[in-house]
């Protein structure tokens, strides 16, 4: 976001994180033009799912696009604000507008979001389009995050799992329930994990279970 922002200036930037299930998106970061952080964005909501469904390109919202996109952008955007006095910006202006929201990408898995409005002060075309150049940067961006994302969530699964193995007095429930956790970390769009048990008699049953957030 740092970096971003120094292309982007005035841009209010957030990255926004899809939970186990796939139904809820958590806001984990944001510069410091934007109060996104700790902010939850439930599925059909606002229009960063919009984003996840279509992960090929880049949304982009602006005063051309359909009324109900726009619409969909700024109750949104309404909603965040009312708890918090200093929350997010309101909603886009004509003169504000585009938002922006690329998927975070790593291989064919989607993560979450990288988000961008209030584009006052970044070049735009005449038409209040984004000036050619902006929206690959974004996406590149998001591809990049993606990427980093999942290899660091893998890599702190992994050396979790490790750590828990190496302990000498680790039960066994201990170890099911953190390897249901590191799975349905990382596999997203999972309903739930199971651990299975084979017996003396070749028999198959589940010895633990995990569910999904809804």
């Amino acid at each position: 976001l740092t970096v971003a922002q120094q292309c982007l200036p005035g841009c209010s930037l957030y990255v926004g994180l899809l939970e186990a299930g796939g139904n809820l998106i958590k806001f984990a970061a944001c510069n410091e033009a934007s109060n996104m952080k700790g902010q939850r964005l439930f599925r059909g909501a606002g229009v960063s799912f919009d984003a996840v469904a279509k992960p090929e390109k880049v949304l982009v919202v602006s005063h051309h696009s359909p009324p109900e996109l726009r619409e969909r952008v700024c109750r949104f955007s309404l909603a965040a604000q009312a708890p918090n006095h200093h929350g997010p910006r309101p909603p886009p202006s004509v003169g504000q507008w585009p938002f922006m929201c690329a998927p975070l990408r790593a291989g064919d898995a989607t993560l979450g979001v990288l988000g961008a409005d209030g584009f006052d002060h970044v070049a735009k075309s005449r038409d209040g389009e984004p000036e050619d150049g902006v929206v690959p940067f974004l996406q590149d961006m998001a591809h990049a995050l993606g990427r980093a994302i999942d290899s660091r969530r893998k890599h702190d699964a992994v050396q979790r799992l490790r750590g828990l193995l190496d302990e000498p007095l680790v039960s066994m429930r201990n170890l099911r329930e953190e390897l249901l956790a590191l799975v349905t970390g990382n596999l997203l769009f999972s309903s739930s994990a199971e651990v299975w048990h084979l017996n003396e008699s070749w028999g198959l049953h589940v010895v633990a279970q995990s569910l999904a957030a809804g």
